[in-house]
């Protein structure tokens, strides 16, 4: 596992880190069985499927983008409340202009987003959402608030805007 640790300026919210082609070429080439994102706003580690498809994908060099989003629709609004959401975006230069990696070949990332539930809100209520291009909001299936760590953990196939969604336990 290759790990990048960021220190995040004060008051900074989101985050871009740039992967030189050559450096993501030898991580693949070398085996690396992960790439962790450490200290952003919220961690993020692909596994080597997943940097072999981005590097497959791309070309140029690589940049990771993990920024707040609070674009959300009346629906979304009423899944993940005020909860962080944020867009995270794989993305390289091609022909002048931004592209991005869409889906990872089956590779999957592990996303761990920072949450400290609030007092009337029961820790195995909360879990990851997945809001798509058209807002819509769906559940991430085996998504869970780690308590010792203090944030929702799942793993995705591909990159999107993901928050944060909270049901009540029923009696």
């Amino acid at each position: 596992t290759v790990a990048l640790n960021i220190t995040m300026p004060k008051g900074a919210t989101s985050l871009t880190a740039n992967l030189t082609r050559h450096s993501l070429n030898s991580l693949v080439s070398a085996g690396v069985t992960s790439l962790a994102l450490n200290g952003s706003p919220v961690r993020v580690a692909f596994d080597a499927k997943a940097l072999a498809e981005i590097q497959k994908q791309s070309s140029g060099n690589i940049s990771f983008t993990i920024a707040p989003n609070a674009s959300l629709s009346s629906e979304t609004k009423k899944m993940i409340g005020t909860r962080p959401v944020y867009e995270l975006t794989v993305s390289y230069t091609k022909n002048g202009k931004n592209a991005t990696v869409s889906s990872w070949g089956g590779g999957t990332a592990t996303v761990s987003v920072p949450y400290t539930p609030a007092e009337d809100e029961a820790v195995g209520g909360l879990y990851a959402v997945y809001v798509d291009t058209y807002g819509n909001a769906t559940r991430v299936a085996g998504s869970a608030y780690d308590a010792n760590r203090g944030c929702v953990i799942f793993t995705t196939t591909h990159f999107s805007r993901y928050g944060i969604g909270y049901t009540a336990p029923s009696a």
